[in-house]
């Protein structure tokens, strides 16, 4: 039975959990963890004023890639889509 390519395999690296954000499984493509970490920040600072969920965050443009029961999951990719960034956010 063949399975999936891990997250690790496609490139990408654990860069941990923000659980004050309610931000979890922080992943990133090309990006280290540090800038990983401050682009999930501002979001989470920038979507404290509501709607539009898509943001555009210094070169990243974050948005809702798919949900989850009262979550959902976040892509921020780069200008180009070189870099990538990805978590889950809320419960």
């Amino acid at each position: 039975m063949l399975l999936p390519p891990s997250a690790h395999a496609a490139g990408f690296h654990r860069c941990g959990d923000m659980p004050a954000l309610a931000a979890w499984n922080v992943k990133a493509k090309r990006v280290g963890c540090g800038r990983a970490k401050a682009v999930v920040r501002r979001y989470s600072q920038a979507v404290l004023e509501g709607p539009p969920w898509t943001r555009q965050i210094g070169r990243y443009r974050c948005k809702i890639s798919s949900s989850y029961g009262d979550g959902v999951y976040m892509r921020c990719a780069a200008e180009g889509g070189y870099r990538d960034i990805r978590f889950a956010r809320g419960g």
